[in-house]
């Protein structure tokens, strides 16, 4: 055995093994975990930005909806048309997001392999990703509207621009 190699004993089975091996492995889960940290963060992000756009184009059409509103237009039907827009707007941005992470799991997957090769679609990732973003993009729709369509017709006009 040389000595400028510290050997530990690994295990049950007694094999004696480097040093190195063992602070590889160590090195390999904490970057394991610290990639699991930076997909979360960057979900937090995604999901903060959904509620963002969601929230400030709701915002952004409130003389629209205040005219809807004194026109004659119930707050059913208000709901309505706003949620199935968040809808649309969820399911479309899915669709970009499902591609764009399939994209990211064969260039993964080419790191491993050192070949660029087409690997299987995560479907169960890609359908929990889409229903966290169309609820998301629903409640960010419904939250803003439930304040606006309280809003008496009276007071929809006065206050319209």
């Amino acid at each position: 055995v040389a000595p400028s190699l510290n050997y530990d004993r690994f295990g049950s089975s007694g094999h004696i093994i480097p040093r190195f091996f063992l602070v590889c492995k160590r090195c390999r889960e904490k970057l394991a975990k610290l990639c699991w940290v930076l997909i979360a963060l960057i979900g937090v992000i995604g999901v903060l930005n959904i509620i963002n756009t969601v929230y400030s184009n709701t915002h952004t059409r409130i003389g629209e909806i205040r005219m809807q509103r004194a026109i004659g237009m119930s707050a059913a039907s208000l709901y309505k048309t706003f949620l199935w827009e968040g809808a649309y707007y969820g399911i479309f941005t899915s669709a970009i997001g499902a591609v764009l992470g399939y994209v990211c799991c064969i260039f993964v997957g080419a790191t491993q392999t050192d070949t660029l090769q087409m690997v299987a679609v995560p479907v169960a990732a890609i359908l929990e990703a889409a229903a966290v973003s169309v609820a998301v993009c629903l409640a960010a729709t419904a939250i803003p509207l439930r304040a606006i369509s309280g809003m008496s017709i009276v007071d929809s006009i006065e206050t319209g621009e």
